[in-house]
Parts: C-alpha cells; sequence; structure tokens
C-alpha cells in the first residue's frame, strides 16, 4: 500500500511575499534615486497598486533628502499622473557637466526647472539631449540613445519622438 503525504502551504502568504516583491521592484525606480541615478519617476497609478499613498512615499523621499514633484494627470503625459524625485546634488553635477549641450537646445541648467521641462516637452530621440535625460534616469541601454550604433529594430529614429520615461 502507497502512502500519500498531503503537504499544504500558506499559498496566500506566498502570493503576498511575491506581490511585496514586485510592488519593491515597481517602488525601487524612486528608492534607486541618489548618485548614480540622479532622476526618477513613476506614474501615481503604479504606486497606489503598489499599496501606498502617494503623498506618503512623496514624504518618504524628502525625508531621505530628495527632491520631489507631484505631478497631476492634466499636467503630464501619464494618464494618472506622476511623482518625480531626483537628488539635487547629483542632478546638479550631471546638468553642469553636460551645460554645452543644455545650452545648445535652450534648456535649464537647473535641477528643478530641469524636471518640470522632462515633464513638460518631449526630447528628440537619437540626440545628445536624449542621451542626458536617459543619463539622468540611469537608463544607459536605452535604444534611441544616439551613442547606440543601430536604430532599434522597427523604428526610424529620425521621425521617432520618445520621451526616456
Amino acid at each position: 500500500m502507497k502512502k500519500m503525504i498531503i503537504v499544504f502551504t500558506d499559498s496566500a502568504a506566498e502570493k503576498e511575499q511575491d506581490s511585496k516583491t514586485e510592488n519593491a521592484s515597481y517602488l525601487d525606480d524612486l528608492y534607486r534615486v541618489g548618485p548614480d541615478k540622479p532622476l526618477g519617476y513613476l506614474p501615481l497609478s503604479t504606486i497606489e497598486q503598489c499599496g501606498i499613498a502617494a503623498s506618503d512615499l512623496q514624504t518618504q523621499l524628502e525625508e531621505q533628502g530628495l527632491k520631489t514633484f507631484m505631478v497631476a494627470d492634466k499636467d503630464c503625459r501619464t494618464a494618472s499622473g506622476a511623482l518625480y524625485a531626483w537628488d539635487e546634488q547629483a542632478l546638479q553635477a550631471l546638468l553642469t557637466s553636460r551645460a554645452d549641450i543644455l545650452l545648445a537646445a535652450q534648456w535649464p541648467c537647473e535641477p528643478a526647472k530641469f524636471v518640470q521641462r522632462v515633464i513638460d516637452e518631449v526630447a528628440p530621440s537619437a540626440a545628445p539631449l536624449f542621451d542626458l535625460i536617459a543619463d539622468a534616469f540611469a537608463d544607459k541601454n536605452n535604444p534611441w540613445r544616439s551613442d547606440k550604433s543601430s536604430d532599434p529594430p522597427g523604428v526610424n529614429l529620425d521621425q521617432s519622438l520618445i520621451r526616456t520615461l
């Protein structure tokens, strides 16, 4: 006669842990903001889906010394609105090191004004300004960077306008 062993697992607890891990990875875009990632953002709907109020997350980030902008849906291209966070010193260092690009594109060299411009405008892809914005978000592998060796499959960069967000 065969013995049957039944193992009970707490699948609800496992699912909750998986959900927490997934939520943390989403929120990581803002939690990683610092010297190596001067700028980050998340849609407000994503933050809320992670079980945290956007205003609470904004407070946490500010308590860590970051600057933030909470942008309403009507004021940005993200349907639900967005929370932007940046490391003032790291972003200023990046902007200062690339001031020639900003001046040529007539973009501001001050962090808060730069972030507002990122929110308000789309930078043309495959251009130094796009690369600078991608670098602010620590997006070194963005396929629409000008320093990539070839166009992404099926995309004509000359006609493509895309945000690095």
